[in-house]
């Protein structure tokens, strides 16, 4: 899957994430994309890993992901888990998918 990420401002700086849907991708869930750097990016499901629920963008700059089901968070550079959900014990970090970025093009091709 290609995605041009100079149609999205959010992603023109480092730290910088949106959440996007590509057809059935991911299950036909939503995915993060996070500029990490200058020229590298990240691409996280949204599915939570307890029980699937759709975690939603930080609140603030450099915010955590945070599923509203539990209240589990995410570190949006890695996925990394970093509260479990509430009542429970830690259940793993987001699905990371495979991404390249070419800077002559914007162009960056996602591996689902």
């Amino acid at each position: 899957m290609q995605f041009d990420v100079s149609t999205e401002p959010a992603l023109a700086n480092v730290g910088g994430i949106v959440k996007r849907t590509f057809g059935s991708n991911n299950g036909g869930m939503p995915v993060f994309i996070v500029r990490t750097g200058e020229t590298s990016f990240v691409v996280l499901s949204s599915g939570c890993t307890h029980q699937g629920c759709p975690v939603g963008l930080p609140q603030q700059p450099n915010g955590k992901l945070v599923c509203p089901c539990h209240n589990a968070e995410f570190d949006p550079q890695t996925g990394t888990q970093t509260k479990p959900p509430a009542g429970t014990g830690p259940t793993g970090p987001l699905q990371r998918f495979p991404a390249s970025f070419d800077p002559q093009t914007n162009i960056l091709t996602i591996t689902f």
